[in-house]
């Protein structure tokens, strides 16, 4: 950072983008840094979601039209933003301006390797051939989306909408792996693109805190100095608010209803998106509880909940959250194979490369529609010869072994460690059929167990989001690749 500080070309528009939670150590030197230069402006995300969709954020927070980048193991030298302008001003055709990387381990002084980049267009697309587009790790924004789009049209129009649209509350549900997170990292990042504060936040202790630096971070730009002032020095405790300067007491409600109202005078929304809900989270019931008293007031606000299938029935079992049983639900179903197709395309062809209409419906059928596998086979199926400008069947069919080991890794074991005894041995009896839809009673019959005691167990799977109903009395595995892991 000092070296951006010590630019001979300064600025006074310098954003940090904190992509997820750092040391304590890092967070004092931030706060030091950010004390003595009032140019830093710092953006903290909730979780890591990734070098793309942090540059994104920190993109849509620049004032400026040109915008100097650097990672956090980086050093510039003092003239490195005056020479990049210059050739701006030289070439008022150019786009994008880089340079040549000098390596070193420990010391400046001491390069022990020199990277020198693609300068023309025909190297930068044989360059980018190499790098693998596809995302196969939870929370991160894949490049093409596939099958929500519907869901993404019906949330902007809410937020597009006056207050007390019902999209504006909104709940995506859905076993892990089917894009709920994603989808609405997504959907933020586009409510701020419209001129919307977006706050992320997972279910859990600290919620309302991490609400407020949140807001204290991203719209830092618009409430006024008093304000920020006053957010700095709130102290949340279970769900009641002091400030430590004053000893002041006050309520959550209280204080966000300032916040919000000033946000709203200067035409801008707050969108809160809660990430793993939990019906056991107190916080969460108190944020929702008074949601619906913003929703009343017609404040210029939204609310997005994602959760496991059986958080959300629990949650919505509650009397005291009974407001959000009226939320729009939003079912994370499989995607059409067309779909997937589309995104699978589209992310290899604006990476540089093609694949054959073979591999294309290979790979889409080898998904099953499943959010997380979609990512995961475009990953492995990349990789398998990435110098070559194709990618053939013969690459998608190599890949299969990658994807069921990383799909048993990252979904299917997690899935089996939460099982009961008896809902292992239901999916396993289940998966013995040969049909891909089987009768809850003709499984009962096999496990030796009587129809109701089936029922139950058919019930808890369901609202864990591992298998689906089939039409009357008949069920199906929900989670791609499930059913050839038990077999």
């Amino acid at each position: 950072m000092q070296s951006i500080f010590n630019q001979i070309v300064k600025t006074d528009d310098i954003i940090l983008v904190c992509d997820g939670p750092l040391t304590p150590e890092l967070d004092s030197i931030i706060e030091k840094m950010a004390f003595v230069h009032p140019e830093l402006h710092v953006i903290r995300l909730e979780k890591n979601c990734g070098l793309g969709t942090a540059l994104n954020v920190g993109m849509r927070h620049c004032r400026y039209e040109l915008v100097a980048r650097m990672d956090s193991d980086d050093i510039s030298r003092p003239d490195r933003c005056e020479k990049q302008l210059n050739m701006f001003l030289k070439n008022p055709e150019l786009s994008i301006v880089s340079g040549t990387v000098e390596e070193f381990a420990s010391s400046p002084d001491q390069v022990e390797a020199k990277r020198i980049l693609p300068e023309n267009q025909e190297d930068i697309v044989e360059f980018a051939k190499k790098r693998n587009p596809f995302k196969p790790t939870f929370g991160s924004v894949p490049a093409a989306m596939a099958g929500r789009d519907d869901i993404i049209e019906d949330i902007l129009e809410g937020l597009d909408n006056a207050p007390g649209d019902p999209n504006r509350a909104s709940v995506f549900v859905g076993a892990r792996g089917t894009g709920k997170t994603v989808l609405m990292v997504r959907i933020a990042a586009m409510a701020e693109e419209r001129g919307w504060i977006a706050v992320n936040v997972t279910s859990g202790k600290g919620l309302f805190e991490e609400i407020f630096v949140q807001i204290s971070d991203k719209a830092s730009h618009i409430l006024d100095q008093d304000s920020l002032r006053r957010i700095s020095g709130l102290s949340v405790a279970g769900l009641s608010v002091s400030f430590e300067l004053t000893k002041e007491k006050s309520t959550w409600r209280s204080e966000m209803t300032k916040i919000i109202s000033e946000l709203n005078s200067n035409n801008v929304g707050l969108l809160i998106t809660v990430d793993e809900i939990n019906a056991g989270d107190e916080e969460l019931k108190h944020l929702i509880d008074i949601f619906q008293h913003f929703v009343r007031e017609e404040r210029n606000v939204a609310l997005l909940l994602a959760g496991l299938p059986s958080n959300v029935s629990s949650l919505l079992l509650d009397e005291k959250v009974s407001f959000i049983r009226r939320a729009f639900r939003h079912d994370m179903e499989a995607i059409s194979i067309t779909d997937v197709a589309y995104a699978l395309k589209e992310t290899v062809e604006n990476a540089g490369r093609r694949i054959d209409d073979d591999a294309l419906w290979m790979a889409a059928e080898m998904t099953e529609g499943f959010a997380f596998a979609i990512q995961l086979v475009g990953y492995h199926m990349w990789r398998q010869n990435p110098e070559s400008e194709v990618i053939c069947a013969d690459d998608v069919e190599r890949s299969v072994e990658f994807v069921k080991r990383d799909m048993k890794r990252a979904v299917i074991d997690t899935v089996m460690m939460e099982m009961t005894p008896k809902e292992k041995e239901f999916l396993k009896t289940m998966a013995g059929f040969e049909d891909d839809e089987c009768s809850t009673l003709e499984i009962s019959e096999s496990m030796g167990i009587s129809p109701n005691n089936g029922a139950h167990l058919r019930k808890r799977l369901i609202e864990r989001g591992v298998i689906t109903p089939a039409g009357r009395g008949k069920v199906r595995f929900a989670q791609s690749m499930m059913k050839e892991y038990l077999i």
